[in-house]
């Protein structure tokens, strides 16, 4: 705060550390006379919260790097709507993506593709941003985009207090000029297996704990709430 109030409000040098001084210097006390508990179980708590730091720590700096190198394997969206009329089969009905940026190809839509050969008429990449903010207005929950040749992005909003759900937000497409019908469309996501690669960016302990935490994340068909009998999983393997 003291570091704050001479830009944010104006306050000069004098002020703010007649005001913040006296704060400083008893938190400072207090730090000091608590310093003495640790040997004797404070420890304790400054482990659990250091182990929890790491943790979290690993958990960002990991996800960054998972994303940069899916990113960096993808091929970019536009490049592969100027080659969608090569694709020798396009089925009914209506697939939705779900993938972490709409500016590439989802992995589960160039798997499908290469197994399956086909492509559905209507296709859905459907990215879910948490924005810094408790609550999103439902007139500012989604974001349409018509790609053209029957793709579409859209983006779906919402605030850290509230538990996404892509079935509702997609049924509330009509507006934008989509219907979305959840009970017959098909959600496909990709299932990840990381493996550890010769020279890991994060190290290796890190590495390992990264993928351990990982594995024990909770799947997107139950974070996001997509119908049981209408997702399709299709596996590969990224390495970290």
């Amino acid at each position: 705060m003291s570091a704050l109030s001479p830009r944010q409000w104006h306050w000069g040098v004098r002020l703010a550390a007649a005001v913040f001084g006296p704060l400083a210097l008893i938190d400072i006390t207090m730090l000091s006379s608590n310093l003495l508990k640790i040997p004797q179980g404070g420890w304790l708590p400054l482990a659990i919260a250091a182990g929890v730091f790491v943790m979290m720590e690993t958990w960002r700096i990991g996800r960054r790097a998972h994303q940069e190198r899916i990113r960096n394997e993808s091929m970019p969206m536009s490049l592969f709507l100027e080659r969608a009329d090569k694709t020798p089969v396009r089925v009914a009905g209506t697939a939705v993506f779900l993938s972490a940026r709409n500016d590439v190809v989802p992995g589960a839509l160039l798997h499908n593709l290469k197994h399956n050969k086909v492509l559905h008429e209507r296709v859905i990449v459907c990215n879910v941003t948490v924005e810094d903010q408790p609550l999103v207005r439902a007139d500012k929950r989604l974001q349409v985009e018509k790609l053209g040749k029957g793709f579409y992005s859209i983006r779906i909003h919402h605030g850290f207090f509230e538990t996404p759900d892509v079935p509702r937000a997609l049924a509330e497409a009509k507006p934008y000029g989509i219907v979305i019908d959840v009970e017959t469309a098909t959600f496909f996501i990709g299932h990840e297996t990381l493996v550890p690669g010769d020279h890991p960016q994060l190290g290796r302990w890190r590495t390992w704990l990264y993928m351990l935490l990982a594995s024990n994340a909770l799947s997107p068909a139950r974070f996001y709430h997509l119908p049981p009998n209408r997702v399709v999983e299709l596996g590969t393997q990224v390495t970290i």
